[in-house]
């Protein structure tokens, strides 16, 4: 056992975040110092940098927190967006394995299912930033429209987007992604270039139009990766209400909910 596990946590090694949340809330005498350092704790490993379903502190990062001003001043969204980004990358290359391929890294990106580590919310919200019609279709919680009105300790659990709206939204005649990053390049002649560079009058076509402002459109791109099946989607509009807890007055007990 680390001698500062066993002042900030405990005595027991096996502890998880589930036990450090409870701490937090029923410990009402608890020293603000430890209180705040238990807090931290909870945001880096159960929400900035999580790595598997029952969530464990880090001894790491629990040593970290022995000098809060350098806990605070760590670069936390650089280790986040590893953390989420080595997930969806192909295979390390092992000892009497070849390295992997594109192939390869499209098989794992086809998967039915893949675990996500770090924080992949934030992949989402660029998304949602860069496609306007993504947000569009999110339900609205008229009672809590952010969670700055949210006064429960639990969140409330709201629908996302589902994997037609996904697709409504990339049929869309209308779709359009507009750039995040801007490409803002000094005058200097020759600035940012290697010296072995070869110039592409695409590439260079493309920067300009990124420079400019330009919105693109979904007509714009062809090609692409054919070895994928065609989908064969049928948009069609979905109502969408917002949930609420309906009473049968006779029955005095919930009904069913739509």
């Amino acid at each position: 056992m680390d001698p500062y596990w066993k002042e900030l946590i405990g005595n027991d090694k096996k502890t998880t975040l589930g036990d450090i949340g409870e701490m937090l809330l029923h410990d009402k005498d608890m020293e603000s110092g430890r209180r705040l350092r238990l807090a931290l704790l909870l945001i880096v490993d159960g929400v900035l940098i999580a790595n598997a379903q029952v969530h464990k502190p880090t001894l790491k990062y629990v040593k970290m927190l022995a000098g809060i001003d350098s806990f605070m001043a760590f670069p936390w969204g650089r280790g986040s967006f590893m953390k989420t980004i080595c997930c969806m990358l192909p295979p390390r290359k092992s000892q009497g394995k070849s390295d992997a391929t594109v192939v390869d890294f499209r098989q794992l990106l086809r998967q039915a299912t893949l675990q996500m580590q770090g924080f992949p919310l934030v992949l989402q919200l660029v998304a949602f930033q860069a496609i306007p019609g993504l947000p569009r279709r999110l339900s609205v919680d008229e009672e809590h429209p952010t969670l700055l009105e949210w006064t429960g300790v639990k969140l409330p659990k709201n629908d996302s987007l589902s994997y037609t709206d996904v697709l409504d939204v990339e049929f869309d005649k209308n779709l359009v992604v507009c750039p995040l990053i801007p490409v803002d390049i000094p005058s200097d002649d020759g600035w940012g270039e290697f010296d072995d560079k070869i110039k592409d009058r695409k590439v260079n076509y493309l920067e300009e139009l990124c420079r400019t402002g330009h919105i693109f459109s979904k007509r714009m791109w062809s090609g692409g990766d054919a070895t994928e099946d065609l989908i064969e989607h049928d948009s069609k509009p979905v109502q969408r209400m917002h949930k609420k807890h309906l009473v049968d007055r006779k029955r005095k007990h919930p009904s069913t909910q739509i």
